[in-house]
């Protein structure tokens, strides 16, 4: 979804993404405000988002969770860019991605993680995994005391990144 807004916060365009996302139509988004389209909350974050960009100059970007029951996203990836006129005129062009589906998988894959992390932690038996390149990539705590040793030592690391050449 594509929307652009003047200096003074007013949406002054908006693509039929934007329309779908928002749940909204035209007449409720053209030369509104934040305050005027959502509630209080909402509108607070998109503000405060907004003068982050005009003040930067430059794009920034936001992760955000969907509060607006209207809008069709859980999660939404923003991009807000203050763009300036040959003739003064400066506006901010926003971009909005709905990425709930993605943030669903990421949420269930730490869920997995987390399950797995749990599982070889009961086991009383030291447990470590490698990747294909060696890299240790998980090991359980009987491990960790086994060896004295520190994730942060071993994790993303080869034996060779860990102990010097052999």
């Amino acid at each position: 979804a594509v929307y652009v807004r003047d200096e003074s916060g007013r949406a002054i365009l908006a693509n039929t993404a934007y329309y779908q996302l928002t749940r909204r139509t035209p007449g409720e988004v053209m030369g509104r405000t934040n305050d005027e389209m959502f509630d209080e909350e909402t509108a607070r974050v998109l503000d405060a988002q907004d003068r982050e960009a005009w003040d930067s100059g430059h794009v920034v970007y936001f992760e955000q969770e969907t509060r607006d029951a209207r809008i069709s996203a859980e999660w939404q990836l923003k991009s807000k860019a203050p763009v300036s006129m040959p003739d003064g005129s400066r506006y901010l062009v926003c971009t909005s991605s709905d990425i709930t589906q993605l943030k669903r998988a990421v949420t269930s894959v730490e869920r997995s993680k987390q399950f797995v992390e749990t599982l070889i932690n009961a086991v009383p038996q030291a447990i470590f995994v490698k990747d294909e390149e060696g890299r240790w990539i998980m090991v359980n705590e009987p491990f960790l005391r086994f060896g004295d040793y520190k994730l942060v030592n071993l994790l993303g690391r080869t034996n060779r990144e860990i102990y010097g050449p052999e």
